[in-house]
């Protein structure tokens, strides 16, 4: 019978300072029975993927430290246990040589998976701007002239990935082909914006309260404003987008263009 070890019983066998496992996931075709279960509190798991996943995995207790985290991150789209979800992602990171990697085609096609099982994003990034910015969101402020008030290298670092500044689609391509920063700096940008719009924050709001909106619309744009490669770059990049020194200039930047609003409507 075939059966493979994953979630946080095997990745305390690689990492013994990772999050101790409350359970023992194991993806296996069985049906436990109830003496099964008395033992201790095992939840056995099959899908499509499975034998796929067990036949690649090189270790065939545990699954590789690779498939592990790729599983981890094909999950975190969506709202479904997210913040333990993303605190595995992010110990993983810590944990994994080479800042960790996923299996990408094994990824996409998780992703595939889940979305039929956990309904489908519908997010459609190639519009024309005027169809994408409708009235079904409300919105304060214009969502062009935010991004010009918190952009951190004079223009608005979207407009450094889009072949059609008239279309909202970003080229995957021209993203890459940036530094590491600009991309963190595309990404924060938004973050900044999305935060300034759903948060309606103002001057009066404490720091606290805008480090707290940054979070949340990481997790926002993650779970329901974006899909594909960049919920990918967004999630496997927490640790740098919602460290101290990025909350810190992302908030420079917010209150800076607060200001500049709070004076245009004087």
């Amino acid at each position: 019978m075939k059966r493979l070890i994953i979630g946080s019983v095997a990745a305390c066998h690689y990492f013994p300072n990772f999050r101790q496992p409350k359970d023992i996931d194991v993806l296996t075709p069985a049906e436990l029975t109830t003496s099964d279960r008395s033992l201790c509190n095992i939840e056995s798991q099959w899908h499509d993927l499975a034998e796929e996943i067990i036949d690649s995995s090189a270790n065939k207790v545990f699954a590789d430290v690779d498939i592990l985290y790729t599983l981890k991150l094909s999950h975190s789209y969506w709202d479904i246990h997210w913040n333990k979800t993303i605190y595995d992602i992010v110990s993983f990171k810590q944990n994994m040589a080479c800042a960790g990697k996923p299996r990408q085609d094994l990824h996409d096609k998780l992703v595939t998976m889940w979305s039929k099982i956990h309904g489908a994003k519908k997010v459609n990034m190639n519009q024309n701007v005027d169809v994408f910015f409708n009235k079904n969101v409300d919105r304060i402020h214009d969502h062009d002239v935010l991004h010009e008030l918190v952009a951190f290298n004079g223009r608005p670092m979207h407009e450094k990935i889009r072949l059609d500044l008239t279309n909202t689609w970003v080229d995957k391509d021209l993203f890459f082909s940036l530094d590491y920063q600009h991309q963190l700096d595309v990404a924060l940008e938004e973050m900044m914006v999305v935060a300034i719009e759903r948060g309606k924050l103002d001057v009066n709001k404490p720091k606290f309260a805008i480090s707290g909106y940054l979070s949340k619309t990481h997790r926002l744009l993650i779970i329901s404003m974006t899909k594909g490669w960049f919920a990918q770059f967004l999630v496997e990049n927490t640790l740098a987008l919602t460290s101290t020194v990025s909350k810190s200039r992302a908030m420079e930047k917010i209150n800076f263009a607060l200001n500049k609003l709070e004076k245009r409507n004087v």
